[in-house]
């Protein structure tokens, strides 16, 4: 399936890409450059990660994947167009309520 990224969750990771750079910037193009790769990965097979309980559904099109146990990305199959859509991507330390919110996101 195609994986792609919501202006929104492009956002999160632009932040969270300014954040790793103001506390280690050798590494921080490493670390986002492995969470992409995770991210391309969820493709080949997208419901390997748990329903994202926060967002359940009756066809369980939202996913909750956990990458290096500090990021977690939410994500939407839309079996019909054949896609994935990146919706979020944060710590896993930050408040899950705000993910209620991204069913509107597209």
């Amino acid at each position: 399936m195609e994986i792609e990224w919501t202006q929104h969750a492009l956002d999160s990771l632009e932040r969270i890409f300014s954040y790793l750079k103001s506390y280690s910037s050798d590494k921080t193009v490493n670390y986002i450059e492995k969470l992409l790769f995770f991210a391309d990965g969820l493709g080949s097979m997208p419901f390997i990660h748990p329903e994202c309980h926060e967002l359940r559904s009756t066809q369980k099109i939202y996913r909750s994947a956990v990458f290096d146990k500090k990021y977690r990305i939410i994500y939407k199959i839309v079996g019909d167009r054949g896609k994935i859509f990146i919706l979020d991507v944060f710590h896993t330390s930050q408040n899950p309520e705000r993910i209620s919110r991204l069913k509107d996101v597209e």
